[in-house]
């Protein structure tokens, strides 16, 4: 059963906003069903800690979220997932939250932002900063947050507007409202592994 991999430890990493993607909530649900006496184990990690840890086999797959293909090494592969798109998350009384029209990356370049901290906002915010630059401006970072939690957390409380993939936007918090960009920003979720991959 383990050479047919039915029995095992199958390590899985994930990004942050991985498990509020319904495709991958309904993919581990189907796995332990179908495999019950495969032992799932779930790290929590951000882009280049997933990297590492498939490389050094202490995971076997990664789900990592970027804006475009993650640089990898020779020996390991990545496919997209899913593509979405990235809303600006702000309280309810903001201006750009009840302006009749979709914001755009340049309605940020006055407001202090909240962002994801390093290393959880690798990727993601360096795409971010290259639209704002493209946009003619710096962005304004009023803080930087290290969890879901926390950063949600103080855009409800008015430290600023911040940015997220749409499937985090699942979750409500009475406050907040979330609004598409005029332009649409999207950004990916990236399945990788090693070449050699375990039978389970």
């Amino acid at each position: 059963r383990a050479h047919r991999g039915e029995a095992g430890r199958l390590g899985l990493a994930f990004t942050v906003s991985g498990p509020f993607v319904p495709q991958v909530a309904r993919a581990l649900y189907s796995f332990r069903q179908s495999h019950p006496d495969v032992e799932l184990a779930l790290r929590e990690l951000s882009r280049d800690e997933q990297i590492e840890a498939v490389r050094t086999q202490e995971v076997d797959i990664g789900i990592v979220r970027d804006f475009e293909r993650p640089v990898l090494p020779d020996d390991m592969v990545c496919r997209c997932l899913l593509t979405e798109d990235v809303v600006l998350t702000l309280r309810s009384d903001h201006p750009l939250a009840r302006s009749a029209t979709a914001p755009d990356v340049a309605d940020l370049a006055e407001e202090p932002l909240v962002l994801y901290g390093a290393p959880n906002g690798t990727g993601f915010n360096e795409h971010f900063f290259a639209l704002c630059a493209g946009a003619g401006f710096v962005p304004k970072i009023a803080h930087e947050a290290q969890s879901l939690a926390t950063l949600l957390g103080l855009v409800a409380a008015g430290f600023g507007p911040t940015i997220i993939a749409r499937s985090m936007a699942r979750l409500h918090v009475d406050t907040l409202v979330n609004r598409p960009f005029a332009t649409p920003v999207t950004s990916a979720l990236w399945l990788i592994h090693n070449r050699t991959l375990s039978a389970v």
